[in-house]
């Protein structure tokens, strides 16, 4: 996956929103990641996964509680209410190496 495909980076001195590359395909980067996601989920922008892809396996009621989700918006976040980690698109990256 071309990491230059996800995200067009824009200077913060300039004041202009960050937005995705225009071939960004967000089924790619899943199957890059090898992420899965709850199917009985489902919200636009709003993905919870199946498993933490920092702790490497499910939390206990993962999926009916929401606790770990992939957020894309105006950028790509994620959330895990149980590891108590929020993080952008390059902490997520970087999590996901060192465990």
């Amino acid at each position: 996956m071309n990491k230059a495909a996800i995200i067009r980076r824009v200077s913060s001195r300039s004041g202009k929103r960050r937005e995705f590359h225009p071939n960004f395909d967000r089924d790619e980067l899943f199957e890059h990641y090898g992420w899965e996601f709850a199917s009985e989920f489902s919200k636009d922008d709003y993905y919870v996964f199946d498993s933490c892809p920092i702790k490497g396996e499910p939390h206990d009621d993962q999926v009916r509680s929401k606790k770990t989700c992939l957020i894309i918006g105006n950028s790509i976040g994620f959330d895990c209410k149980v590891c108590g980690e929020e993080l952008g698109w390059w902490e997520l990256v970087q999590q996901m190496k060192d465990h």
